[in-house]
């Protein structure tokens, strides 16, 4: 009987947590609505590893841009 009521309070808990999720995402901003500053705050990682990029300058909005260094000059 310890097992079963042990057993029910995890599966209570995690109704809970999962109802907790639910009205999260139901009262969600649209994706489209999102700012940069809304997921910053859902995920302040992302904002940390942007500016350590932007700092060291290690990002490229070209996928061409990519390897140029490495490219050998063609001759003529």
């Amino acid at each position: 009987m310890v097992e079963a009521n042990a057993f029910l309070e995890t599966l209570e808990l995690d109704i809970a947590k999962l109802k907790h999720k639910l009205a999260l995402l139901k009262n969600a901003k649209p994706a489209e609505e999102l700012t940069a500053d809304d997921v910053y705050e859902a995920r302040p990682e992302l904002k940390l590893a942007f500016q350590e990029a932007l700092a060291n300058d290690n990002w490229s909005t070209d996928s061409d841009e990519a390897g140029k260094e490495d490219a050998k000059p063609v001759a003529h």
